[in-house]
């Protein structure tokens, strides 16, 4: 009976640590979310007496200096793939013709036989 106890004991034992250990690990990762676990850049600034930009203002400068000004580089319009391959058929057609215009002339595909 001794041994049952025993191992009962060290069960329950092992389920309270499971539980604390648990929410310990909520604890963290909810400090973590709130930037409570390390300094945020804002304070590591403020402590090295540097200024700091937030996100938002960051952005919103970049959004500003965007409308504010032309494109220093323009890039061309791209052709669609179907008039490249337009162009191939084309292409590919007129040597063709040029063959058979050839091989109207002589007969035998040279022009300068004759």
């Amino acid at each position: 009976m001794h041994s049952s106890h025993f191992c009962a004991s060290r069960r329950n034992r092992a389920a309270a640590a499971t539980k604390r250990a648990d929410k310990l690990t909520q604890a963290i990762l909810a400090k973590a979310f709130r930037g409570e676990r390390v300094p945020t850049e804002a304070e590591l600034a403020r402590r090295e007496g540097r200024t700091y930009e937030p996100a938002f203002e960051l952005l919103a400068r970049i959004r500003s200096a965007r409308e504010n000004s032309t494109p220093s580089v323009t890039f061309p319009k791209r052709r669609s793939t179907t008039s490249n391959n337009h162009r191939a058929i084309s292409a590919a057609q007129a040597a063709q013709e040029g063959a058979e215009e050839t091989t109207k002339v002589n007969g035998r595909g040279t022009k300068n036989d004759v």
